[in-house]
């Protein structure tokens, strides 16, 4: 059992502190993977329309350079501004702006046990936030309050705004498709699950796939190419983990590729060009097959591939 859950900063050469101390708020791979627990509603959903955008830069040439160009494109309706770590903590009170901001969040768990030794899961995420007129709590800075978030690509925590360049743009699109089917919705008070709702409205394009490209990265499923091709009837792509990033990297037209942010608790497709996610599901690892091959927790197998293929028709 768990001592307590706490939830603290962690301070990187990159990533500004910011307090995120998170009351009775369990992150997981599946928490993170519904986008969005905004519920645009009343004065919320006024100002979500309404706000103007302010950007958050972080240090990083090689990340702000892209993030720039991204942003900018992607919220082409919008004037966004760039602003600092330190601006950002003087001006997210502001509630007629909103702020797209990296965000890094440490979960610590603390043991009873005094022999076992306090363990830290951290996680990286883009954010869509509103600014607050209220005083900020530690509370106010977490991901229900987001209007929407995406995560970064965890596979190397030490540099993982580089490791995410790949796919930086499709992220920022990520941001900007949950803030339209958001707004689309309308002031609906009745809108109490948004990660119901998103998903409902992703996997309605999941037919989509059987006319695109599918890339897969070769670490993500347990079965070799041809076990995959007597499963997956479609057009698909099956490289490296490099040769998959650098694909993905160009946006084609066309084509689409399997993401699983860590686990296969949470499975996407994303459209390459649009970066619209067209499939969401995920799998309940089974225990045995944990126990018997760690990777099991990160790789698709054949029967869940075919219930992926059953979702595009």
């Amino acid at each position: 059992m768990f001592k307590n859950i706490r939830f603290k900063n962690y301070k990187t050469i990159i990533m500004k502190k910011i307090q995120l101390f998170l009351l009775l708020f369990f992150i997981s791979s599946i928490v993170l993977a519904q986008h969005s627990a905004y519920k645009p509603t009343g004065e919320k959903y006024r100002r979500m329309i309404d706000s103007k955008v302010k950007a958050v830069i972080t240090g990083n040439p090689n990340f702000d350079t892209l993030f720039s160009k991204y942003v900018k494109e992607v919220f082409s309706k919008k004037q966004v501004d760039f602003i600092t770590y330190s601006e950002f903590d003087e001006e997210r009170t502001y509630t007629d702006y909103s702020f797209i901001v990296p965000v890094e969040l440490v979960v610590t768990y603390t043991y009873e046990d005094p022999l076992k030794k306090d363990r830290e899961d951290r996680s990286f995420m883009l954010a869509y936030y509103p600014g607050t007129k209220k005083k900020i709590l530690a509370k106010d800075f977490n991901p229900s309050n987001f209007i929407s978030y995406v995560s970064f690509d965890p596979s190397l925590p030490e540099d993982y705004l580089n490791s995410s360049l790949y796919r930086l743009k499709n992220m920022v699109q990520e941001i900007y498709q949950t803030i339209e089917i958001l707004e689309k919705t309308g002031e609906n008070k009745f809108f109490l699950k948004p990660s119901i709702y998103l998903k409902d409205v992703y996997n309605s394009k999941s037919k989509s796939i059987k006319e695109k490209e599918l890339i897969v990265c070769s670490d993500a499923i347990s079965i070799p190419e041809r076990d995959f091709k007597k499963v997956y009837p479609y057009k698909f792509k099956i490289l490296d983990r490099e040769s998959y990033k650098k694909e993905i990297a160009l946006n084609k037209e066309g084509q689409c590729y399997l993401l699983m942010k860590s686990y296969i608790v949470e499975v996407f497709v994303v459209d390459s060009k649009t970066g619209e996610i067209i499939l969401e599901t995920g799998f309940r690892p089974e225990m045995r097959k944990v126990i018997a091959n760690r990777l099991a927790m990160q790789q698709l197998d054949a029967k869940q591939l075919s219930e992926i293929v059953k979702m595009t028709k």
